[in-house]
């Protein structure tokens, strides 16, 4: 499925319809009156809550990569020098035994998987990684060196959700936000479609109550009353049919907000946008027969069920990203994730400068090669 439109949108430089206007003003509602304005309004707010959660991720993924960036640079510059230097000291094993060597061994191939994540590896970085065989796919990230970090600080949103939702990216995981959500939702609205398809599939071989014949014919007229107003919008915006240069260029973008909404089907958007071209009017939306409301308004809660997974696909990545926990996500929330990642990134640098310094000597060589095969045995026990 196509990404959600965003609804109330105008196209670039060009005024948009109150959304509000198609709010059914009476003093006597019926309950799909009632219904219709609120699914307006909540669709309306959710779409606000998912723009400003997009909005402040984008804005903190930008401070975060300013910040972290060079601490992550300076990191990896040190991991590479550790690298080398083990690989180096191995070379000539005069003082160090065999199990030594092999141990020092498995520290650079761990080494190596999180220093090569940083892309455009030296020369001799390479040749050791070819030693070790280490295909150019399998470079991971390090997430103990970067708590969840990536080669660039916004493409953490994209590997969680990738991961969590088993969602393929490219080998550096370059995929905007808007491309991974769109990749989500195809992925979930296959798997609805799927799980729909077995639904009616067992529904065929059941004699079909009048309620469920009820819901089939409103979800036939829902779909009928789109195509409807899609194609009053297309007959009355086809760019082709204008002489007029101006007219051509400002219905050709009116088209593009038109076969987007329909792709989506969106119908807020479609209502929206014959208010804007007088299609319709307030009146008319108000003068609606209920059976026609009733279908817009199983439109409108599948746009609402939408909007709502959704947001909570970039609510979860974001706490799974930037470990906030399941509180409220807020610019404050994410600041001191934040500081607390340049924090650790400032500890882990200030870790690797003091163990370079110490591995030069023999002694302390073995005894940080014993702690770290230590650590490592601890951590994959699990």
């Amino acid at each position: 499925m196509s990404r959600q439109h965003k609804l109330f949108d105008a196209a670039e430089n060009e005024p948009a319809a109150d959304a509000t206007a198609l709010t059914i003003a009476a003093q006597q509602l019926g309950p799909e009156q009632r219904l219709f304005n609120q699914l307006l309004g909540k669709i309306e707010k959710q779409t606000d809550d998912l723009q400003n959660l997009k909005a402040m991720v984008q804005a903190h993924a930008a401070e975060a990569g300013t910040k972290l960036a060079p601490l992550r640079a300076q990191v990896y510059a040190q991991q590479e020098k550790m690298v080398l230097f083990l690989d180096e000291r191995i070379r000539v094993p005069r003082g160090l035994s065999k199990r030594v060597c092999e141990d020092i061994d498995d520290i650079i191939a761990v080494l190596l998987e999180a220093v090569m994540a940083a892309g455009d590896p030296s020369p001799a970085l390479q040749a050791i990684a070819d030693r070790f065989e280490i295909p150019e796919d399998d470079y991971g990230d390090d997430e103990d060196l970067e708590d969840g970090l990536d080669k660039e600080t916004s493409s953490q949103l994209n590997r969680a959700m990738a991961q969590a939702m088993g969602v393929e990216v490219d080998a550096q995981g370059l995929l905007s936000t808007d491309e991974m959500i769109e990749a989500l939702m195809r992925k979930m609205q296959a798997e609805d479609e799927a799980a729909m398809n077995a639904h009616e599939a067992r529904q065929a071989k059941r004699k079909k109550s009048p309620k469920q014949k009820l819901a089939e014919q409103e979800q036939l007229d829902a779909h009928s009353a789109l195509r409807t107003i899609y194609r009053k919008l297309a007959s009355a915006l086809h760019p082709d049919r204008e002489t007029d240069p101006a007219e051509r260029t400002r219905k050709t973008a009116l088209m593009v907000r038109v076969n987007a909404a329909n792709d989506s089907k969106d119908l807020l958007a479609l209502l929206r946008l014959q208010l804007e071209i007088d299609q319709i009017d307030p009146a008319s939306v108000a003068a609606m027969a209920d059976d026609k409301i009733r279908s817009f308004n199983r439109m409108l809660k599948e746009q609402l069920k939408t909007l709502q997974q959704e947001h909570q696909m970039v609510l979860h990545s974001v706490r799974g990203s930037y470990n906030v926990g399941y509180g409220a996500v807020t610019p404050k929330v994410l600041m001191a994730s934040l500081r607390a990642q340049i924090q650790r990134m400032q500890e882990v640098l200030e870790i690797f400068n003091y163990d370079l310094a110490a591995v030069q000597d023999d002694k302390k060589l073995k005894k940080w090669v014993k702690a770290q095969i230590a650590a490592l045995d601890a951590e994959y026990a699990y």
